[in-house]
């Protein structure tokens, strides 16, 4: 008899990627916490992936879906945010390398599919422009976190 895949509690996990101190790399965890102010389905899980990496890899292979907030270096203009699905996202990863924990994170993917795990996995990528020491996102971005908020409800939906 075959073993009973375990039901998830949240079968969705929102996983605002980033780190906070690196200004626009930042804005995939901004975005997760404004998405924590508000009212969201039961079943939705909200997570700091900080800059990703191999501790993400229970997060992911326990949710049926995934979304994914991340500064990505999209060769577009500074808050552009596109959808992009996760074979989109290996060609933008392996083509710029922009950043550690894009790199990380798509290790974990592999790892999970080595293990033959189905993922779910939508991300939301945004065009930074600024990636250096501080704390504060510049202007471009703040002003596209409600935008960013629209199309991550919209994708719930």
């Amino acid at each position: 008899m075959p073993k009973k895949k375990p039901v998830t509690k949240h079968p969705v996990l929102i996983l605002g990627i980033g780190n906070t101190l690196l200004k626009d790399d930042g804005i995939g965890i901004h975005v997760t916490r404004k998405l924590e102010k508000l009212p969201l389905h039961k079943n939705v899980t909200l997570m700091d992936g900080g800059t990703g990496g191999l501790n993400l890899f229970e997060a992911i292979t326990t949710h049926k879906k995934i979304i994914i907030i991340d500064a990505i270096d999209l060769k577009s203009v500074p808050g552009t945010i596109k959808r992009i699905s996760l074979d989109e996202a290996r060609l933008i990863l392996d083509e710029t390398h922009s950043s550690m924990h894009q790199n990380s994170i798509s290790e974990v993917f592999k790892l999970a599919e080595s293990l033959g795990k189905r993922l779910d996995v939508v991300i939301f990528g945004i065009q930074p422009k600024e990636v250096a020491a501080g704390l504060e996102l510049t202007h471009e971005l703040k002003a596209v976190i409600p935008a960013a908020i629209r199309q991550i409800l919209a994708e719930l939906r």
